[in-house]
């Protein structure tokens, strides 16, 4: 069947044309055990390196959307209509369900400091750690306050913004037909590559921006219904990188996270370990995949470091690079990178996921698979590299 996934790599650098799919795939094959062992070999061996290219200026095009086909209502029912035995968009177990009793639940949201400045969908202004800080909230339509949403954490590619996300991601859309909140930060433009995760950031300035997630978590949920055992973070290239350092430190509020051509090591710091072991995607473009860091030995050692906690993950690796992944089709509304957020809530018992029982959805690319080592390599033509 055709493809409906290319929004969902959209994130990282774009998408045209078909892909075929293979249901329940999870398997690692010769394929992609020869990527793995192909990309370890160019590793440096404590992880990423640093390159002296730049990383794109602009990580995806701006395709025409279309909400054909768009997945069911996502959001949990009003409160007098029960809960439902399922998630209503996938069947399986999901966000939208009511946690098992006893299940793990996340800690009490960080409280502000002050009182939160009033929020409204688009660009609000925020006092963290002595500065000002911008994020561009986005507010499904039809927002209802007696439902509880999940809560999307967006970091921006080198030389990108707030907007460039929100519009060349199609947020809005998203939000609106899967029905989730997101947060869009914007860099506070101190750094030379966007957000502090490199092992020459001084820990006070990583502090600053995880104490910026701390404030705007603890005022979005002041005034919107979250629902917190469904907070992800997602991060693209330098704010990929970002989300890999924000996943260790503050994983005891996630429930999941997406890195797209980011990593750990070398250049850049360590996995530190979670104190809550999540669901993670770590997606690349294979042992070509540079551009500034290497993002195919930065996946690999945070795929270790991941393996090692016990966490799941779902790998993807397209092979073309730090270029438009090969993902070819109509375009769709991030369904398949949404659906792993929303399939994995935080009080599914550690190191598991429906996944293992009922293999990747079908609308996830051939190219993914289950576990580090999972994904099948892919062969075929890539576009040029982006960086």
């Amino acid at each position: 069947m055709r493809r409906r996934w290319c929004i969902g790599l959209i994130l990282l650098l774009g998408c045209e044309g078909t892909l075929t799919s293979t249901a329940g795939r999870g398997r690692s094959d010769s394929g992609s055990r020869a990527l793995h062992d192909a990309g370890r070999r160019a590793a440096s061996p404590d992880g990423a390196a640093i390159s002296s290219s730049p990383d794109a200026s602009a990580p995806f095009e701006d395709p025409s959307l279309s909400d054909a086909g768009a997945p069911a209502d996502m959001g949990p029912p009003p409160a007098d209509a029960g809960p439902p035995s399922v998630d209503p968009m996938t069947d399986i177990v999901g966000c939208a369900m009511t946690p098992p009793a006893g299940s793990p639940t996340p800690p009490p949201t960080p409280t502000y400091a002050g009182a939160c400045p009033g929020l409204v969908a688009g660009h609000n202004l925020i006092t963290s750690s002595g500065s000002t800080r911008d994020f561009r909230l986005v507010v499904p339509a039809g927002y209802d306050p007696s439902r509880s949403y999940p809560l999307f954490f967006l970091w921006h590619w080198l030389r990108g913004s707030a907007d460039s996300f929100y519009s060349e991601g199609d947020v809005q859309s998203a939000a609106d037909t899967q029905h989730f909140i997101a947060v869009i930060p914007e860099a506070k433009g101190d750094l030379s590559y966007t957000w502090p995760f490199t092992v020459i950031d001084s820990s006070s300035r990583i502090n600053e921006d995880l104490q910026l997630f701390d404030d705007m978590l603890a005022c979005v949920s002041a005034q919107y219904s979250i629902n917190n055992a469904c907070v992800t973070s997602v991060g693209v290239s330098a704010g990929a990188l970002w989300t890999d350092q924000l996943a260790g430190a503050r994983g005891q509020y996630l429930s999941s996270f997406i890195s797209l051509s980011g990593g750990t090591g070398g250049y850049v710091r360590p996995w530190s370990g979670s104190a809550h072991r999540m669901a993670a995607l770590v997606l690349w473009g294979g042992p070509t995949d540079m551009c500034v860091v290497d993002m195919n030995a930065a996946s690999l050692n945070l795929e270790a470091g991941l393996t090692a906690g016990g966490n799941f993950l779902v790998e993807c690796v397209h092979n073309c690079g730090h270029s438009t992944p090969p993902i070819v089709g109509t375009p769709s509304l991030l369904a398949p990178l949404w659906k792993f957020v929303l399939q994995h809530p935080y009080w599914l018992p550690a190191g598991t996921s429906p996944f293992q029982t009922t293999g990747l959805p079908s609308d996830f690319p051939e190219w993914c698979g289950i576990a580090a080592g999972g994904a099948t390599i892919r062969v075929g033509a890539c576009s040029p590299s982006r960086c």
